[in-house]
């Protein structure tokens, strides 16, 4: 057996860029400031959308799909614990989508309003979500003490794709992410 380095890993993240980091000097001049910070809270929200969509892809094919094909959950548990991903994941790429729409030649979003008004009513998906998040986190913890599932989960944990995040921290990003979008939208309208 090889030896691991001592202490572990640290969490991984993801780069970030600042929409301001993607211009020239030319460019960035050609923008005030209040422009510039709209700006980056408009691509804050696409970068978010991107991860979003990312994560909640990876909970499926990572950790939903193999637990239900393994029989280490039943179908009627994981949709407890997961919620309708289905659901939720074109709702994320249809905002994505429309925000690259509309992205201009010079990298702005000028007219965000109307896309964000069509999108908003489709966050209602999210209300059995929120609402049962403690009873699925309880049911996920009682599902921990068995061995296969604690099994899977560890393994799950380890490798490279979880980025040092266990199964809770990839369910609860959706909620996470929805309590900053009235702060991103503050900057941006």
């Amino acid at each position: 057996a090889g030896s691991r380095a001592a202490g572990p890993t640290p969490t991984k993240r993801r780069n970030s860029t600042l929409w301001s980091e993607t211009l020239d000097v030319h460019q960035k001049s050609t923008f005030s400031a209040k422009e510039i910070k709209r700006q980056e809270a408009i691509y804050e929200l696409f970068r978010g959308e991107q991860d979003l969509i990312e994560d909640l892809q990876l909970a499926r094919k990572a950790y939903h799909d193999p637990m239900l094909k393994l029989s280490i959950m039943t179908e009627e548990e994981l949709a407890h614990i997961f919620g309708d991903l289905d659901a939720y994941i074109p709702l994320h790429e249809y905002l994505l989508m429309k925000l690259t729409e509309g992205t201009g030649p010079d990298g702005t979003i000028s007219q965000i309003g109307h896309i964000v008004i069509d999108w908003l009513p489709g966050l209602n998906a999210y209300k059995n979500y929120c609402s049962n998040q403690l009873a699925a986190k309880a049911l996920l913890d009682q599902k921990k003490q068995d061995r296969r599932v604690q099994d899977f989960l560890q393994r799950c944990l380890e490798s490279p794709f979880s980025r040092k995040l266990d199964l809770w921290s990839f369910l609860d990003i959706p909620r996470s992410r929805l309590v900053r979008y009235p702060l991103l939208l503050k900057q941006i309208l």
